[in-house]
């Protein structure tokens, strides 16, 4: 993200023929001069121990030109074979061309401009498209796998070669990657671009500080070091990320994913939030941005003990002292995010300590996150894309604090400041987190006019119509995102769930074994699958599938009540297991807390399945007094007749 100290990131236009030079700076009114890019090598020239150590740095090689003679850096033979992880179907190869590379897919093929990444995770590599955006190439490299893999957040991509961004969201990505960028007719110049973070991204423009230094005058640059120590921490978070950079349900639940964002974990830290700004952790505290960060604990652990003064003390390990390593236990390596690669989790917190919004501090933290998406927002320039991206984030930080009137009226800004087919998306899904089912539709109705190929939109108001009853709009809807998306596991789960309500199990049965063959590890499509068996009466067949849900999902009360049905009910004496039942049914009322009539019903035949007819009563009794489906309460009633009578409740056969 490219925007720092409250002012906007900005440019310095230089023309030459057709290219337009744009050099990532800042604001005019924020420097006491004007300046241009002279290039790191100028820097170097009396810089050489900074210029040295900073051109082998990670942040200078994250950016870099593809070209015939540097290919072999990324696209060697050798490389070239290493295994491709690709979730189905074949997937796009690179070939080396006599200028450079090329990725094929089907009929088409894209040229590799650059790469994105230093490599010592992996990289991704881009091609330039028309209208100053970039297209982020679908099949990237994973360094500690040694193997290609699917580019992250490229899964929904229609495009095998990949979606091109829009120009914002292109020029934001680049920001991060390059230190000067040159287009040529709209279209990025990988010549005349500076990719890689070099001295001037972080000084900005040069040649002011070049002319004073050579007048004897004070030297005109800018210092980063300088700022205040929360302001050091928004400076990196241009490209480390800011909070108002996360989704909000990622900051909430502390996603793993987040690992890879080190500067919105710092601030979203206890240690950065409620210590004062000028004196609060920094980023510089334990790293160099001229070299490449040190191996020992000593730097980061001299910045704990400032405030952590007796170490020892202060852990109810006696192993612990003031010699520890704080790094390795507060800020451990995370590898459960993208593609399992390791990245150091900058989220300081006590290993095992609740999330915020579990524990006493829920309010300070959300109200932390709100204000940090107004700063986002408050912001001089903040364009369309992203002032609707934020607006909805705010929204849903708001909904989480319960405060409804304001989160409705955020989210009706932030959809009217730029109506995308994806803020409408996510903007439908918020509007129906608040209760305005109409608005939702409304606002997916116009999003299927706005979407090239809209099945998500067709898939969401199709879940609305489900949930409002209208079962028969809502399969018509799953069946058109279908129609787009053939091979949408969940759209198939769905309308396999509509049919089953409408009474139709064979072919609800098809979608969920189509589903299942999509993605195997889907356990809401194995327990549907089950109750459409069940229905059918291929009760074993259905016991099967029961059980499947449950070992990719062990403690979830639906399939865990539906196993415990078929145990206790089966026509067959010899396939019931009634103290197997009671089990799964009692700890799916657990888990439920005791108030889902449709369990209890489930553990009172369990119950008296094992003869404990007065235990069958009782909890017959609670589950008739919560049922507030009149089918449902009519079925208990008959079934607590029988407890009653000290019968259990078979289910008849069908044939």
């Amino acid at each position: 993200m490219a925007f720092v100290l409250g002012l906007s990131l900005a440019f310095v236009w230089l023309r030459a023929s057709e290219i337009e030079r744009e050099i990532a700076g800042f604001p005019p009114e924020s420097l006491p001069y004007q300046a241009e890019y002279v290039g790191s090598e100028t820097c170097g020239s009396c810089h050489a121990e900074h210029w040295r150590q900073q051109s082998s740095h990670p942040m200078a090689l994250t950016g870099q030109k593809v070209t015939a003679e540097t290919r072999d850096l990324w696209f060697s033979e050798e490389r070239l074979r290493r295994p491709v992880e690709w979730p189905r179907g074949q997937s796009p190869v690179y070939r080396p061309t006599a200028d450079g590379v090329l990725l094929e897919a089907g009929d088409g093929a894209a040229r590799v401009g650059a790469v994105l990444g230093s490599g010592s995770r992996g990289f991704t590599p881009i091609s330039a498209e028309p209208g100053r955006t970039i297209r982020e190439l679908r099949l990237s490299f994973s360094a500690p796998h040694d193997s290609w893999f699917m580019t992250p957040g490229s899964e929904r991509d229609r495009d095998l070669l990949g979606t091109p961004k829009s120009a914002e969201e292109s020029r934001n990505c680049l920001e991060c990657h390059a230190t000067l960028l040159a287009w040529r007719n709209d279209v990025l110049d990988f010549d005349e671009s500076r990719l890689g973070v070099e001295c001037e991204r972080c000084h900005g423009p040069g040649s002011a500080h070049v002319d004073a230094v050579r007048a004897g005058n004070p030297s005109a640059i800018f210092n980063p070091g300088a700022l205040r120590a929360d302001r050091q921490v928004e400076f990196c978070g241009q490209c480390h990320r800011q909070p108002f950079d996360i989704d909000p349900l990622d900051a909430m639940s502390r996603d793993p994913s987040m690992a890879r964002h080190a500067g919105a974990g710092l601030m979203l830290s206890e240690c950065f939030r409620r210590s004062p700004r000028d004196t609060t952790v920094s980023c510089l505290n334990c790293h160099d941005p001229h070299g490449n960060i040190e191996t020992t604990a000593h730097r980061s652990r001299a910045s704990c003990l400032r405030c952590h003064l007796a170490a020892d003390r202060d852990h109810r390990s006696h192993s612990i002292s003031s010699y520890s390593d704080c790094v390795s236990c507060h800020m451990r390596v995370e590898e459960r995010g993208i593609s399992a690669i390791g990245f150091t989790d900058h989220w300081i917190r006590i290993p095992g300590s609740p999330l915020p919004v579990d524990s006493f501090e829920r309010e300070e933290y959300l109200e932390y996150l709100e204000n940090d998406y107004r700063r986002g927002l408050l912001r001089p320039v903040v364009e369309a894309e992203e002032k609707a991206k934020l607006g909805l984030g705010l929204a849903e930080i708001q909904f989480a604090r319960e405060n409804h009137q304001n989160a409705l009226r955020t989210l009706r800004e932030a959809l009217s400041a730029h109506p995308s087919y994806a803020q409408r998306l996510r903007a439908a899904a918020l509007f129906r987190q608040g209760g305005r089912i109409p608005e939702a539709i409304e606002v997916l109705e116009d999003a299927i006019q706005s979407g090239p190929e809209p099945d998500e939109a067709y898939y969401q108001l199709g879940e609305l119509l489900q949930l409002t009853g209208k079962l028969d709009e809502a399969a018509s809807r799953y069946r058109q995102a279908l129609a787009l998306n053939p091979d949408s596991a969940v759209a198939l789960n769905s309308l396999g769930s509509v049919l089953g309500s409408q009474g139709d199990f064979e072919e609800a049965r098809t979608h969920f074994q189509r589903a299942l063959e999509l993605k195997p590890a889907y356990p809401e499509a194995r327990r549907n699958l089950g109750l459409a068996l069940q229905r059918l009466g291929r009760l074993e067949a259905a016991r099967t599938q029961f059980e499947l849900a449950l070992q990719a999902s062990p403690d979830w009360p639906a399939a865990q009540s539906a196993l415990a049905r078929i145990l206790a009910t089966h026509p067959d004496p010899d396939r019931r297991d009634p103290q197997r039942a009671v089990r799964l049914a009692d700890r799916a009322a657990e888990l439920t807390r005791y108030e889902n009539p449709t369990i209890l019903d489930t553990l009172a035949a369990a119950y008296a399945a094992a003869g404990q007819f007065e235990r069958a009563t009782a909890v017959a009794e609670e589950a008739l007094r919560l049922a507030t489906d009149v089918e449902l309460a009519g079925d208990i009633r008959a079934r607590l007749s029988l407890y009653k009578d000290k019968k259990p409740y078979v289910e008849a056969p069908r044939n």
